[in-house]
């Protein structure tokens, strides 16, 4: 019995691994005040708290010229201080990922409401870029630009398609495996 329930919990830590899949949101219609926008997107899970494939590009406006942002600052960027953990899902700092974020650009957004793994769109109620006044990025120095409209929006997640059959065939072989466990015990056990 116990190596069945070993085999068990083998199989529901591979699917609770399969089943966690970071939501991609698109950035849509953010416009800065300076005529600049922001296109992009960036993939969020609810569960873990974390942001990950970053791919945002802000463009050049009359206030400031745009950048690419491929880092979440206080997450990939371990030097950034004054973010919390806790309130991620409606905060989004990007910078890049220089040890000394001194007089590099950063830009910041707000979700309204908060992002989950719910699809869905969210408005980017409060938004800003500027440079980093210091090397851990604590607040913006000028040139700065606020962002005067904007959404993110959810896409469906996609399955992956190799997992799943990674996932399909491993528990085959598990079940098999625990058939031919049971007929051997029970052989075993009427040959007494």
């Amino acid at each position: 019995m116990g190596k069945l329930l070993k085999y068990l919990a083998l199989l529901a830590i591979c699917v609770a691994q399969a089943a966690a899949v970071p939501i991609t949101w698109v950035l849509s219609g953010v416009t800065f005040a300076d005529g600049g926008t922001a296109t992009g997107s960036f993939a969020y899970d609810a569960d873990t708290n974390v942001y990950s494939f970053v791919n945002v590009t802000t463009t050049n406006g009359s206030a400031r010229t745009g950048a690419t942002y491929h880092f979440v600052c206080g997450q990939d960027v371990p030097t950034c201080i004054g973010v919390n953990p806790a309130t991620s899902a409606i905060y989004l700092n990007l910078t890049s990922n220089a040890a000394n974020q001194t007089g590099l650009p950063a830009f910041s957004m707000v979700f309204t409401p908060a992002l989950s793994n719910i699809v869905g769109t969210r408005t980017v109620s409060f938004g800003l870029e500027g440079n980093c006044s210091n090397a851990t990025c604590a607040t913006a120095t000028p040139p700065t630009r606020l962002v005067s409209v904007g959404t993110v929006t959810a896409q469906q997640p996609q399955p992956t398609p190799i997992p799943t059959t990674w996932i399909l065939a491993t528990t085959g072989i598990m079940l098999a495996g625990l058939y031919s466990w049971w007929i051997r015990r029970r052989a075993s056990a009427t040959s007494f």
